[in-house]
Formats: structure tokens, sequence, C-alpha cells
């Protein structure tokens, strides 16, 4: 009798069973219902609840099975019954990352069944957020980038330039190339570092991850490898590298070659700004780099990189007083008056010496830059000057340009004292903005002074230190020659 009723009741419960599982709904029917609007929130949760927990438990016990399966094999036969005494355990401890390896996995599983299956065109396919750090292909929002390229070689204890010699300036941008000014990864931190110089060459993809394992250290017992501004602070989405340089050389690293990289401090951003990098470059290991003189110099070099000139010499610190600093100082000083300048240097310096030294500045290369000299008074009426204020030609009322070597004969007189006036009037010279000037002569813009020295030529791209070219040598005796330093203007020596 009481087998007979338990069998009726085991009837019973299958028959409930059964009846339970046949009205279990399907995930792709509740997930079609949830896009149609159908069902609420809380509707979804229960009706999706059951399904997933049929899921996540057939993916736990195929893992819990493999689990165990391999500890029946790695075990000795002596331990088998200990495994089996401390399985439980095991199983409880493991339990929850088996569940959290495989949720995911499973869910996005699901999701991607049922949208092959049940396509939505005007969403889209939706996609697995990936972690930058794992995978190189993830797109970032924004990425850091050097706006300039860098100026090489670079020797150990050199500041590191741009090819143009000025500052390399890091930039946030966006796809489009346009900098992000607003906004906090616009006023974030940077950190400057040191890759393998054969770091990502084609497709120039990587992740976080890759980008780190790219970074080099200093050599055992070394200084930092870089020294300077390792860490910037953008400000509305830029920041100036002022001063950074190599301690050592890349002779010791595979390919021999560095890069600069630049990545945001915060973790967190990474996640939305893709690191920068330079091209590759060596860095040499040259003590006599700081004294030794530049082939052809370029215009943001120390005067003293020049021919006669001794760093820290007499006609250095002669230079230094009257606010000469740099090449291009020396040449506009130079252009504007000749005279002054070198009755400023003495008597030490012999003319062979300053014929070296006019010979060796003016094959400096000029950038292009436009300067303008506008005349009081006379709107619209200026002067058109190059990099080291060598007149280019006359500003027009309408704003064309009269080149220098076509103003007519009757003109002459007046545009010299047009000059003059530049010259001493220079501190009011200022950079062009940009805009196109045009010849008003042929109608076509009025060309650039690029690619060319200062003395009109086109550069000898085997400029190096002439077989001839004569040692520093300051006779000291020749030093109490020279007067005391006195700050004196152009505009005061013409009168």
């Amino acid at each position: 009798m009481g087998g007979t009723e338990k069998r009726g009741l085991d009837r019973e419960e299958r028959g409930a069973a059964y009846h339970y599982q046949e009205k279990r709904p399907r995930l792709a029917s509740v997930i079609q219902a949830v896009m149609d609007g159908r069902l609420l929130l809380a509707e979804v949760q229960r009706k999706m609840e059951p399904t997933l927990r049929k899921i996540v438990r057939e993916e736990v016990q195929i893992g819990i099975a493999s689990m165990v399966e391999s500890l029946k094999r790695e075990v000795k036969h002596s331990l088998v019954c200990a495994v089996e005494n401390t399985l439980p355990r095991v199983v409880e401890a493991t339990l929850p990352r088996v569940v959290e390896a495989t949720l995911p996995r499973v869910v996005e599983a699901s999701m991607s069944e049922f949208l092959r299956n049940n396509p939505v065109p005007e969403l889209g396919t939706p996609r697995m957020a990936t972690s930058p750090r794992q995978e190189g292909s993830v797109e970032r929002r924004y990425r850091l980038r050097f706006n300039k390229r860098l100026k090489t070689p670079l020797f150990t204890g050199s500041t590191v330039l741009a090819d143009d010699d000025s500052q390399v300036v890091m930039e946030l941008v966006d796809e489009k190339n346009h900098v992000i000014s607003v906004g906090p990864e616009a006023s974030a931190k940077v950190d400057i570092v040191v890759l393998e110089g054969d770091f990502r060459r084609e497709g120039e993809r990587w992740g976080a991850e890759e980008f780190d394992a790219a970074v080099i250290k200093e050599r055992p017992g070394r200084r930092p490898l870089i020294t300077g501004d390792q860490s910037l602070t953008l400000r509305n989405g830029r920041a100036v590298i002022n001063d950074l340089s190599f301690t050592d050389n890349s002779s010791w690293i595979r390919s021999r070659k560095f890069q600069l990289g630049a990545r945001m401090a915060d973790d967190t951003m990474r996640a939305l700004v893709k690191e920068a990098k330079t091209e590759s470059f060596g860095v040499k290991d040259h003590r006599g780099e700081l004294y030794r003189k530049h082939y052809p110099p370029s215009l943001r070099d120390d005067v003293w990189r020049l021919e006669r000139i001794g760093k820290d010499g007499a006609f250095h610190k002669r230079l230094a007083s009257l606010g000469v600093h740099n090449v291009e100082d020396f040449l506009r000083v130079v252009t504007r008056d000749t005279d002054w300048i070198r009755k400023e240097l003495g008597n030490a310096m012999s003319n062979r010496m300053w014929e070296d030294v006019i010979a060796h500045a003016k094959t400096v290369i000029l950038n292009g830059k436009f300067y303008i000299y506008w005349l009081p008074g006379m709107e619209g009426r200026g002067v058109l000057l190059d990099n080291i204020y060598q007149v280019l030609g006359f500003i027009n009322p309408d704003n064309s340009v009269t080149p220098v070597d076509k103003v007519p004969d009757e003109e002459k007189p007046i545009q010299e004292r047009f000059k003059e006036q530049a010259y001493a009037d220079y501190e009011k010279i200022v950079e062009h903005d940009g805009r196109p000037l045009i010849d008003a002569t042929t109608g076509q813009a009025m060309p650039r002074p690029i690619n060319i020295t200062a003395a009109g030529k086109p550069p000898d791209a085997a400029q190096s230190r002439p077989a001839n070219a004569p040692e520093i040598v300051v006779d000291q005796r020749l030093l109490p020659m020279i007067p005391t330093p006195r700050p004196v203007s152009v505009r005061q020596s013409q009168r």
C-alpha cells in the first residue's frame, strides 16, 4: 500500500516538474518581448531567471566535472580517498571563481545566438566591451601625440628638441586630429617613457599592456635613462616638454635605437586615450658634444656654437651681456648694424676671426617665417623681413608686397628710409600671422624663405666640419684688451 502511494506521488511530482518545464519561457522569446516593449523589467527578471539558472548550473557542472577528472588523473592512487574527503571543500572554494569565469561567456554566447537569429538593423550588432590593455585592435576615443618630429642625432646630455629647434609639445587629439581642450582628459597628467626602437612599425596598433612591455629602464647601476620633464600636466590639451635629455646611449639595446613614448598617468584614462610614440632614433654617447660646433648651426643654437666663439669665453660673455644668446640673435644684430656689433667685440677679435664667425653663421638654414614692421602713421604699409631681419619686400596698402629687387628706382630712397626706420625700431617687428601675401608684380604668393641659408644659397646636404676649420683658441694675452661689457642698443649706437 505504502509502495503504491509512493509510486503515485512520484508520478505526480514528475508530472508537475514536466508541467513546470513546459511553461518555462525560452531566452529568445523573453528578449524579443523586451525589445517589443511587452514586458517590464520585473517581468524580464522573473522570466529570464530560470533559463539563466539552468545555463549557469550546466556550465558549472561541466567545469566541476572537468576539474574533478583532472585531479583524479594527477594524484596517486594512495591519495584518492583523501581527495574525495576534501573535494567538497575544494569545490566550495573554487565555485565562485568558476561561476565568475563562465557566466560572462555563457551570457555573451546566448545573446550572440539570439541576435544572429533575430537581427535588429536599426540598433546595430552589440559588441562586448574589451579592455584596451588586452586587445590592440580596440579603438580608443582620443590619443596623445608629439606635435613634431625630433631633431636627430641625439647625444647624451643634450636637450630633446623638435627638428626645427623648437620645443616639443605633447597634444591630446581626437580621431580628426583636433586638439581636445576641455574635459578631464585635457588637464590630466602624462608620463614620458623610453621605448624599444623596433616597437610597432606596421599598422601602428597596440594595447596598453603591449605598450608597457616595450618600456625600457636604465641599465643596472646607471642613472635613470632620461632626466627632466618625465611627468607633464596637460593644460587645455597641451603640454610643452621644456627639459628632457638622455643619460645613456642606445648601443646596448637590441635594435640600437630608442623611441620616446607618452601615456596617461591614470590607468582609468588609458581606456580612453591611446599612447603616443616618436620615430626611432639613435642616441650617441659623445662627451665632446657639449662643446662641439654645429655644421650648419641652427637658429636656436647657442651663439658659442659658432666658430671663434668659445663657450664661457670672453666673446660669449660679451655677446650675452648685449642680449645676444643664440645664432638667430647674432644674425639679427649683424643685419641691423654690423659695424656696431663688430666694434662691441673689440680688438681681441681680428678681422680674420670676424670673417670666420660670419661665414659660419650664414650657413644657418632659415625656417620660412615672415616678420613685419608696420610703419606708424601709414596704415597698411610695412616692411617684410625674414628670420634674421633681412628685407624681402615692402607691403602696400592693398596687402600686396613689392619684392625688394622689384622696387622702382624712383622709390628706392623712400624704401631705404623705411628699412632704416624698421631697424631703428626693431623691438616692434612682429611675426606674420600666416595669411597669404601676394607679390604685387606677379600676382602669385610670396615665396617663403625656407630651405635656404642666411646667405641666400641652397643648403649643402653634405655640410660638415671643414677639414681646415680652425679650432677655438683664445689668446689670454688679448683678453684684457676687451672692455667691460656695457649694454648698448642699436638706437643708441646710431645716435
